[in-house]
């Protein structure tokens, strides 16, 4: 059966509120260390004032923009109600935040954005094609997109299928580097995907961060991919 928004929301809308907790820290290796670095690698020389996160969960990345500029107003939008709650509850009330229920492609605001960022996000949504146009239209010439997402052919993924490792449905549909990246250039010019989170499986988190070091400002390549658990699609609004 086809993923469908309803079955994410529910799921989402479940989750404890100590969501960032679990979902990022409480994990083996240096998931978040290695996101976060990557994703303010790709920000920090970025000039923007409006940003639009979309699928900001629970605020675990959402302060990343207000970092290195200020007077940013960032719209913080997420499909569950619950998500939304805990962002909240971690991030506190802020006259520049704007938490928006629902999805993209509902989103009504009275700006465009100059920053367009998604982090684990993307594949979420079923209509993958309509996720790249609509954040394109949420957007003025020249915004910058950047959006991280799933690799489903690094080595690690495909040992799980192989073991019969399973997980939540709602994560089955995992968005190919060569699809994200052509999708990405139907709306963005100077695409190009980078390494997000590295990890060689079996050989511990020392290799896998040293590699992380070196590859996260190079593009993916196929060798790169085979490793690469995340990766990052950046662009730039025509």
């Amino acid at each position: 059966m086809p993923l469908n928004y309803e079955e994410v929301k529910e799921h989402y809308n479940n989750q404890t509120d100590d969501y960032n907790f679990y979902r990022w820290h409480d994990i083996p290796g240096t998931t978040y260390q290695q996101t976060y670095r990557a994703i303010e690698h790709h920000i920090a020389p970025l000039i923007y004032e409006k940003v639009l996160e979309v699928g900001c969960g629970a605020g675990a990345f959402s302060l990343l923009p207000l970092k290195y500029r200020e007077n940013v107003h960032i719209d913080a939008l997420d499909i569950s109600a619950g998500m939304i709650k805990q962002a909240k509850q971690n991030l506190g009330q802020r006259e520049n935040i704007n938490y928006i229920v629902g999805q993209v492609k509902h989103i009504d605001t009275p700006h465009q954005h100059d920053l367009i960022y998604s982090v684990r996000c993307v594949e979420y949504y079923p209509d993958k094609w309509m996720f790249f146009q609509t954040t394109a239209r949420l957007c003025r010439r020249g915004t910058h997109y950047v959006i991280v997402t799933k690799n489903p052919y690094s080595i690690g993924r495909i040992v799980c299928r192989m073991l019969g490792k399973r997980h939540y449905k709602i994560h089955d549909d995992y968005l190919s580097p060569g699809k994200a990246k052509w999708f990405a250039m139907n709306h963005y010019i100077d695409v190009q995907l980078y390494p997000c989170t590295v990890r060689v499986p079996f050989l511990g988190k020392r290799l896998s961060n040293a590699l992380w070091r070196h590859w996260h400002k190079k593009p993916l390549t196929a060798f790169r991919s085979l490793f690469t658990e995340s990766y990052i699609v950046v662009g730039q609004k025509q």
